[in-house]
Order: structure tokens, then C-alpha cells, then sequence
């Protein structure tokens, strides 16, 4: 599978042939991947024979792993198709803030240093400052993605969480993994518990984990409700709490979870939205201050003529 669209179409598809009856070899084949009907065949089991590829994200592979045990493939996968779908949108959003800000250096590298063709007449050397310019803003943003690539996840929650914008959106989206993962499992037969344990395993935030399975422990050990115990660690919202105490309480909190997961897919994309709005201004920024040394760096060149004169 090329991308997130066709992923999000393989889980949708199977789904749908899982839910009416179809075995799970000609659902695969009809999918257009004997490949790993072929697998199952052999023995080996869904999950496993999904790790055959490496389209497949870990997260989605574990929860897949549990639907199968517990029987509930087709409504995982239906579940999956949908969240798979709310990534598109995030990930849509991210790039088309990016495409702005990207022109605008791309234009500046272009245009800033024209007054150093028109004085000195070079193109050679017009061209080695317009390019040299996109070259070092490309290998920083490279060595900043293998830095962050490199941190630890709480050195790297450490680091985000403080950011402006940033630092919220990267807590919502692991509040969208939680409740949307939980709603998936506890859908599929889990125990809320356990369903509680393995969604908190694929938060991102150590501190979010480390929150989760301590409600965990204190809901399993002391009786205690879920929302009392994630309440109590201060890393979630006043609102998510009233939520989610709500429906453990009516005892609909598979709706609750829906109702979360939503909402914080919702709140994502404004926060990806709002980020996109201050990237242009941050790259205005940049090119001001980029403007302002050429034309320093030009008055310096004047003053060195004048007093050779």
C-alpha cells in the first residue's frame, strides 16, 4: 500500500467483508493482498502475518493483535479506517502549513541578494549566495529533525511541552490516542482496565503513560473509578475528566470515549491550523532579519570603499 489513503481503504474494505461473514483468506485476496492470505495459510496468525509488511504502523499492529484474540477483528479494523482517516486530515493540515512558508524562503533566497548581482554584475556569485542560503536553511532543518529523532520521548515531552502552541497540541494528540484507542478496545470485548493499560502504552508522553497506568493500578487495587485516578495526576483536562466520569457513571462510557476521541481529533487539527497561521510569520521573521544582514553587511562594504578612497 503507497500511503495513509489506500491503509485507511485496506482496513475500511476488510472490515466491512469481515463483518459479512467472509473468511478472513478471501477477505485478504479480495483486498488485493493473496500475499498475506498466503501467510495465514502457512499458519501464521492475522497480526503476524501483517508484520510480514511494513506498511502497517506498530500501534495499529497492537491493537489488531487484541481484536483477534477477542474475536472483534471487523469492528478494530472499522475503527481503524476512521482514525486512519482523522490522521489524513492532521497530517493534510501539516503540509499545507509548511507549502507557505517554504515559497516565501524559497522567494527570499531569490530576491535578497539581487542588489549583489546588480553591484558587482556576477551571476556566479548571486546564484552561490541564493543557493548556499536554501542549502544551509535545509541541512538545519535536517540536523533539527535527526536531534529530535535522537531525544529520548521524555527528553523530547520535556522539551515540547513548554512550546507555545506546540506544546498543547502534542499533549492533545496523545488524549486523542488514549480515548480513541480505548473506545476501539472496550468495542472489541476488552476489559476497561486492561483497555486502560494497553492505550496508555501508545501515548507518547512518558508522563501520560506513567498517569494512565497508575489509574490503572489504583482502579485494579482499590476499586476506585478509571476517572478518579487520571483526575488525580493533573495531566488531563478538568473537562476530559467531567466527561469521562460522566459516562462510567451512566454507564455509557464506550459513547464518552467516542464523544473525546472526537473532540480532541477536532481540537488537534485547530491547534495543526493555528500552528500553520504563525509559521508564515516566523519565516517573515527570519527573511526580516536575513534582509537586515545583507543590507548591514552591504553598508559595511560602502564604508570599506569610501575610506579606501
Amino acid at each position: 500500500m503507497a500511503d495513509w489513503r489506500d491503509l485507511a481503504l485496506f482496513y475500511r474494505s476488510l472490515g466491512q467483508l469481515l463483518q459479512a461473514g467472509v473468511p478472513v483468506t478471501r477477505a485478504l485476496t479480495s483486498c488485493g493482498h493473496p500475499e498475506l492470505a498466503a501467510h495465514i495459510e502457512c499458519g501464521n496468525t492475522f497480526t503476524q502475518a501483517l508484520q510480514h509488511s511494513a506498511t502497517f504502523p506498530p500501534a495499529d499492529l497492537r491493537l489488531l493483535a487484541i481484536a483477534e484474540k477477542s474475536g472483534r477483528l471487523d469492528i478494530i479494523l472499522t475503527e481503524l479506517a476512521e482514525r486512519t482517516d482523522q490522521q489524513i486530515v492532521l497530517r493534510r493540515t501539516v503540509l499545507s502549513g509548511l507549502l507557505l512558508p517554504g515559497i516565501i524562503l524559497i522567494v527570499a533566497a531569490f530576491i535578497v541578494p539581487l542588489p549583489k548581482l546588480l553591484i558587482d554584475g556576477t551571476l556566479t556569485g548571486y546564484l552561490v549566495s541564493s543557493i548556499g542560503f536554501l542549502v544551509a536553511i535545509l541541512l538545519f532543518i535536517l540536523l533539527l529533525l535527526l536531534i529530535l529523532r535522537s531525544l529520548s520521548p521524555a527528553a523530547l515531552d520535556s522539551l515540547l511541552r513548554p512550546l507555545p502552541l506546540i506544546g498543547s497540541t502534542w499533549r492533545e494528540f496523545d488524549y486523542w490516542r488514549l480515548t480513541s484507542s480505548m473506545e476501539m478496545l472496550t468495542n472489541a470485548g476488552l476489559g476497561i482496565i486492561e483497555s486502560l493499560r494497553e492505550s496508555g502504552d501508545l501515548c507518547r508522553s512518558p508522563r501520560i503513560r506513567a498517569a494512565v497506568h497508575r489509574a490503572a493500578d489504583l482502579a485494579e487495587t482499590a476499586g476506585e473509578p478509571v476517572s478518579t485516578g487520571l483526575a488525580a495526576s493533573g495531566e488531563f483536562p478538568v473537562e476530559m475528566m467531567a466527561l469521562w466520569s460522566t459516562g462510567e457513571q451512566s454507564g455509557h462510557l464506550d459513547d464518552m470515549l467516542r464523544r473525546l476521541a472526537d473532540q480532541f481529533a477536532e481540537r488537534s487539527q485547530t491547534r495543526l491550523q493555528e500552528v500553520a497561521r504563525w509559521l508564515p510569520r516566523v519565516v517573515y521573521g527570519l527573511v526580516s532579519l536575513y534582509v537586515i544582514f545583507q543590507i548591514l553587511r552591504m553598508a559595511a562594504g560602502y564604508v570599506d570603499l569610501l575610506n579606501s578612497i
